[in-house]
């Protein structure tokens, strides 16, 4: 039987990363504060507790993130039936997501950089082709993490893959709700009551959604914005306008940042609402860069289809600054 295998990656500074086998993930990041290390992702302790996780803890989802409307897409003059586990929709490519599957470590991997690999077969979650993909993980000494995605597919076929990390820049790691957040968006993709896109776009300029400045994020969370409430907290999908400065996350004590930049044309903002023990609502932020959710139903969002002899390139950054305050 296989078991959950880490692996770390260190830089100069003794930053640390902490990645597992199981579904290609990041346990723990531990940056070198002027006091002492600080954890700044939600992990387990006992790598073992990954096997039943239902967070999707800082795992590579796929084959694609997010929800697709009715576990189906029409392409090429046929419905594509896709395995559904949320409802009749599938979330994070059904059950299992690439979060439960064991990836191969490659050996060229050192202490700066690690790959990991999985062949999904055709049919796997309902999705057609035989898609091999690769996830590495770069960790530079200026304190860059630098997640790259890969893939070739043998059938056309969906893929939408992304790192779902909890972060929590505060020490000891309480409710985010004082952290500062800024996205370069001025749309959010609309979604119907079962959280599913509608396909249209939603205005969030100068209104509570906005995040282009630097914002509380309790602001936002306790805003009577009616979107927030059906949400029961913050899960939207951001219509990036800029890549390169997608997003900013700031400490409450502001003495730490981490910048996302990604060539994904969207962004996922969820607040950690849903989480249960042996973690509490709200500890931690998830930005996951990707494709828009359902894209596969909707032809005039950017095209997540993946074709045989073309190679899936993504990439998405998480840089971080200790400040002085």
């Amino acid at each position: 039987m296989k078991s959950v295998q880490k692996h770390i990656l260190r830089n100069k500074n003794g930053d640390e990363v902490l990645l597992i086998n199981l579904g290609a993930g990041i346990a723990s990041i531990r940056i070198n504060m002027p006091e002492g290390p600080r954890e700044i992702v939600l992990g387990h302790r006992d790598l073992e507790q990954y096997l039943t996780d239902t967070y999707y803890l800082g795992s590579t989802v796929g084959r694609y993130a997010n929800r697709i409307n009715g576990a189906t897409y029409f392409f090429d003059g046929e419905f594509i039936n896709l395995s559904a586990n949320e409802g009749v929709n599938q979330l994070h490519g059904g059950d299992p997501s690439f979060n439960k599957k064991f990836w191969t470590l490659d050996s060229s991997s050192n202490s700066v950089r690690a790959q990991y690999q999985l062949q999904s077969e055709n049919g796997d979650q309902g999705y057609p082709g035989t898609v091999l993909v690769a996830v590495t993980y770069s960790w530079s000494d200026d304190r860059v993490l630098t997640i790259s995605y890969s893939g070739v597919t043998d059938r056309p076929t969906p893929l939408n893959l992304t790192n779902h990390s909890y972060f929590n820049l505060d020490p000891g790691q309480p409710p985010i709700d004082d952290h500062k957040i800024s996205i370069t968006a001025d749309f959010i993709t609309e979604f119907n009551d079962d959280f599913t896109a509608t396909g249209k776009f939603y205005d969030v300029l100068n209104g509570p959604l906005d995040l282009n400045s630097l914002t509380n994020v309790s602001d936002v969370l306790q805003s009577d914005h009616d979107l927030v409430s059906k949400a029961s907290g913050l899960d939207f999908n951001y219509v990036l306008s800029e890549n390169e400065a997608a997003a900013i996350l700031t400490s409450a004590a502001g003495d730490l940042s981490m910048g996302v930049s990604t060539n994904y044309p969207g962004i996922q903002l969820y607040s950690g609402q849903y989480l249960g023990l042996p973690f509490s609502p709200n500890e931690g932020v998830c930005l996951e860069p990707q494709f828009y959710p359902g894209s596969p139903n909707y032809q005039h969002f950017p095209n997540c289809m993946l074709m045989p002899g073309q190679r899936y390139d993504k990439y998405i950054e998480f840089s971080f600054q200790i400040n002085d305050h």
